[in-house]
């Protein structure tokens, strides 16, 4: 029931056309933690995937995915995400 409540929502949400980060690339590139990032190809809440990406490169040694989903790319790709943000955090939270 909350899929489809929320994926209703999110079909008629507007895309927000702001930049998905108010850091600058070179503000980024001073990133030093670990990042892992996903972006929605139809995700209305943050808005171009490509922009966002293009930005979240700019952080040294990120981790970017984009799938073809919504805002809420966990709910819409388990499979994918889980494994993925396990993996990621192993090293800083073993076991």
């Amino acid at each position: 029931m909350f899929d489809t409540w929320f994926r209703l929502l999110m079909e008629r949400a507007v895309p927000n056309p702001v930049p998905p980060s108010s850091f600058t690339a070179e503000q980024l590139s001073q990133l030093r933690a670990p990042t892992l990032a996903f972006f929605g190809t139809r995700d209305a809440v943050v808005g171009d995937a490509q922009q966002a990406t293009d930005l979240a490169a700019a952080i040294p040694d990120a981790r970017i995915e984009v799938l073809d989903s919504g805002h809420l790319i966990g709910a819409e790709w388990p499979e994918r995400v889980n494994p993925a943000i396990a993996a990621f955090l192993e090293p800083i939270y073993p076991g």
